[in-house]
């Protein structure tokens, strides 16, 4: 994905990064391998953004004329001066990224988000103070892993368990954290309603909303307020502005909507109502007896033999525990 603004490089950066939090959430061999190459090559994406800020090619002065590897960029920038934040870390950063590379490296989870950290960091730090631009105003809002491994275990979407947060969060009257979770639980939402009608979700927050308007589910006096909720999320992340018991209700209120849009419209359409998948394997039902009119052992049969309320259809992914015990 292209980002607006940015240079060639800065944008592939961008994108290597969002690939590799991506990658680091599933945990699998493969996606810790990928994560730490995506992360290693957007470090090195930014150092070169910084020798070309200073009109300095980045490419050799010889044949084949190839680009400036890690190492050169690094010496160059020593030669100019430029300091470079969490030097030794980013360093076994590169190192593993070789590893993978050269040698079938696979780093296990702790390690693959301990560098993943690194990279964020020193990404953070050094496009801060050296090119002058806010990487995390690119990243979207992570999903963490323990809230993943939560979600797998109790067949459910994150965003529900992120609700749920809010929703606790709400009790202990911290309204910063019922924000952050109520958007991050309508960002994930989002995400799944536009992937289940086939088209590719955008890692940014704002481009989102633009994505999702117009496709008839959510009506744009919602989308609007949904992008008032994320401009004082940004304040609130960036200018440490305390919400009120208002903002916070609002927030909640907000995302138990969108959950109740999207879930409507996937359970119309039998699709599964966590995700929006079409490959649904199994349905659930609520049965509601009338106990006043069971009377004898004929009523007590024809209620228990009916067939119940649909409450929605699941795939196999997120088929509820019962139904997979």
């Amino acid at each position: 994905m292209e980002y607006n603004n940015l240079s060639p490089l800065l944008n592939g950066a961008v994108e290597d990064l969002v690939h590799a939090l991506e990658h680091v959430q599933t945990g699998s061999e493969k996606d810790n391998k990928y994560a730490v190459i995506h992360a290693a090559t957007a470090v090195e994406l930014v150092l070169k953004e910084k020798l070309r800020a200073l009109g300095i090619s980045i490419f050799e002065k010889k044949l084949p004329y190839h680009s400036l590897d890690y190492h050169d960029c690094v010496r160059v920038l020593h030669e100019k001066n430029i300091p470079l934040p969490l030097e030794a870390d980013i360093e076994l950063l590169h190192q593993e990224r070789n590893s993978c590379t050269h040698l079938a490296g696979k780093p296990d989870n702790n390690k693959t988000r301990w560098l993943l950290n690194t990279a964020k960091q020193f990404m953070k730090d050094f496009c801060n103070t050296q090119l002058g631009f806010d990487i995390n105003a690119y990243l979207p809002l992570e999903v963490g892993i323990t809230v993943l491994d939560e979600a797998k275990r109790a067949h459910l979407n994150p965003a529900g368990i992120y609700l749920a947060n809010a929703e606790m969060s709400m009790m202990d009257n911290n309204y910063a954290e019922v924000m952050l979770n109520a958007e991050m639980s309508i960002e994930l939402l989002m995400k799944d309603y536009l992937e289940s009608i086939g088209i590719g979700a955008s890692p940014i927050f704002h481009d989102l909303i633009k994505q999702i308007e117009g496709k008839g589910k959510l009506p744009k006096y919602i989308l609007e307020t949904i992008d008032e909720l994320r401009k004082l999320r940004n304040k609130i992340t960036h200018l440490t502005i305390t919400p009120s018991e208002t903002d916070a209700r609002k927030s909640i209120n907000l995302a138990r909507l969108v959950f109740e849009y999207l879930t409507k419209h996937w359970k119309e359409e039998n699709r599964c109502i966590i995700c929006g998948s079409k490959d649904v394997v199994d349905v659930e039902q609520s049965l509601k007896i009338d106990m006043s009119k069971i009377k004898n052992k004929k009523d007590l049969e024809k209620a228990v033999t009916k067939k119940g309320e649909i409450i929605g259809f699941y795939c196999k992914k997120h088929q509820p525990y019962w139904a997979t015990h």
